[in-house]
């Protein structure tokens, strides 16, 4: 191997030697920056599902206590009076856009809607009071339709009597169509392709930022649903059907629990969009590197083309007069 040869290549390795360590080193800073993202996420996912999870509990205790005064005021057995309580009440529980009680045959007594077309089945509510005889727990109902098939959700309460029997129930309705539940979500739609949803136990999209969403199970049901029984918080990249030929897009997606009414609250956003800044300075890192190693060979090629060349010739008259030439001469500059 010629002396040039040689040269260039321990000044190569002498430059790889002196920058891969700062390329590392980036490398480190951009991966801590990409898991700081994911922290983000899943930490603005978690404080809007504990937000949304402490009106949900609100909205629990309120309908607990207009299920005691129910109960006592149809003890007495007159209607008007319990619709009075309802009337005093619902304005009291900004969650409900209606409240209404049930006996325990399930004739509805008496409701407070903020409109008509949100009085909800008779079916429905009979099987809801067959629920509450049988569990004497409370319930947060899927998705249902009112008898008008106005989306909703319906929390339910029993209403115990004095005599600790369950007289009946008290449920709030919570309109689907009203801006309760989306103004949670409003905000969290990051950049371009994000978006924000919240899904029921069963996986169906209750809130979505996406309206071509909601009230659907398009949004990783049974994923979600396991994530939701777990009570489980998660964060990282998911595939998702894109365009007219489904081609799957991956998308980075950020998870919690919403555990009083068995809900969850998604945020998801396309992962070139998500990581784009960060993989683009990793790649312009990447980029440095390989400019330093050509602009260092480069100039090695130069430079050992200046050293190398005196010395071929030195090298070369050397020979001819080894040979018998002593009239060589060799140029001194």
């Amino acid at each position: 191997m010629s002396l040039r040869k040689r040269i260039m290549i321990l000044v190569a390795i002498g430059v790889v030697l002196a920058t891969v360590p700062l390329g590392v080193a980036g490398i480190g800073m951009l991966r801590a920056a990409t898991d700081r993202i994911l922290e983000e996420r899943l930490a603005m996912a978690q404080a809007t599902a504990e937000h949304l999870d402490e009106l949900l509990t609100q909205g629990w205790r309120q309908l607990d206590h207009a299920g005691r005064r129910v109960a006592v005021e149809w003890g007495v057995g007159d209607p008007a009076r319990v619709h009075a309580v309802l009337a005093a009440v619902a304005p009291q529980i900004p969650l409900f856009s209606g409240i209404f009680f049930a006996d325990a045959r399930g004739r509805l007594v008496a409701m407070e809607l903020a409109s008509g077309d949100l009085r909800p089945p008779a079916t429905f509510v009979l099987r809801l009071v067959r629920e509450a005889l049988t569990s004497g727990r409370r319930v947060a109902t899927g998705l249902q339709r009112t008898e008008s098939g106005v989306p909703v959700v319906i929390f339910m309460v029993p209403a115990i009597g004095p005599t600790g029997a369950v007289v009946g129930i008290v449920g709030g309705i919570v309109n689907l169509t009203s801006p309760t539940l989306q103004t949670f979500i409003a905000g969290l739609a990051v950049g371009t392709s994000g978006h924000a949803a919240i899904v029921s136990a069963d996986g169906t999209v209750l809130a979505s930022t996406d309206p071509s969403e909601l009230f659907t199970r398009n949004e990783h049901p049974e994923f979600f649903a396991r994530l939701i029984a777990e009570r489980r918080a998660l964060v990282g990249p998911t595939a998702e059907p894109h365009g007219p030929s489904d081609r799957k897009e991956r998308h980075i997606m950020a998870f919690a629990p919403v555990p009083t009414a068995q809900w969850g609250l998604a945020l998801g956003q396309n992962e070139e969009e998500t990581f784009g800044l960060v993989r683009r300075l990793r790649d312009q890192v990447i980029l440095f590197e390989v400019i330093v190693l050509m602009a260092a060979v480069f100039f090695a090629w130069l430079d050992t083309g200046a050293v190398t060349a005196p010395l071929r010739l030195l090298k070369e008259a050397a020979e001819a007069v080894a040979a018998g030439d002593l009239k060589r001469r060799i140029d001194v500059r």
